[in-house]
C-alpha cells in the first residue's frame, strides 16, 4: 500500500514540479539469478526493481547480503518482495540455513511463521545434494512470481508464472533436476 501511495505521489507531483513517469521508471520487479556450474559451484545475483517506490537514499534488500541473496557451498537464494520485511527477517540467509541439511519443501512457511504483518516475500532457492542433483524451489506470498530455469541437458528452458490462489497461503513450485 505504501509503495502504491508513493507511486501515486510521484505521478501527482507531490507539491513539486510534476515529472513524467517513463517506461524505465515503471519497472518495479526484482530480477534474481541463481547459477550452478558443472562442478557444483553456486553463484547468485540480484537487481532491484528500479526507483519508482523507493524513498531517496534508501537501500533495498538486494544490497544486504543475507537478505536479498545468500550463497553457501550447497545452497543459493535470491529474494523479492517488500524490502523492509525481507531485511528485518534476513530471508535469504534464514532460508539457506534451514535447508542445509533438509529438503526445500516449506522453507518460506518456516521463515515467515509468526510474522505480525502479512508478509510480501518471495524466494528462488537452489540446493545441490550429495548426488549433484539440483533442487529448485520457488515460494512466495505475492500475487504472482515469474521464474525460469534451464540446465545444460535441457533442450528448452522452463518459464512459469506461479500465482497464489489462497490469499492467506504460500504458493510453491518444487522440482529436482540432474
Amino acid at each position: 500500500k505504501q509503495w502504491y501511495q508513493r507511486r501515486v505521489a510521484i505521478t501527482a507531483g507531490e507539491g513539486r514540479k510534476r515529472r513524467r513517469i517513463t517506461l524505465a521508471d515503471s519497472v518495479d520487479d526484482t530480477v534474481g539469478v541463481v547459477c550452478l556450474d558443472e562442478e557444483g559451484t553456486i553463484a547468485c545475483a540480484a537487481s532491484s526493481g528500479g526507483s519508482v517506490y523507493k524513498v531517496p537514499g534508501r537501500l533495498g534488500q538486494v544490497l544486504n547480503n543475507g537478505a536479498g541473496s545468500y550463497v553457501t557451498d550447497s545452497v543459493g537464494v535470491v529474494t523479492t518482495g517488500n524490502g523492509e520485511q525481507i531485511i528485518s527477517s534476513m530471508l535469504a540467509i534464514k532460508a539457506a540455513s534451514l535447508v542445509q541439511d533438509m529438503f526445500v519443501e516449506g522453507v518460506l512457511e518456516r521463515v515467515i511463521g509468526g510474522c505480525e504483518e502479512t508478509p510480501m516475500q518471495g524466494l528462488l532457492l537452489v540446493k545441490v545434494d550429495s548426488y549433484n542433483a539440483a533442487h529448485i524451489a520457488v515460494q512466495h506470498t505475492l500475487d504472482n512470481m515469474t521464474f525460469g530455469f534451464q540446465s545444460a541437458v535441457m533442450s528448452r528452458s522452463v518459464v512459469k508464472t506461479l500465482c497464489r490462489t489462497d490469499q492467506s497461503g504460500v504458493a510453491s513450485f518444487i522440482e529436482t533436476r540432474k
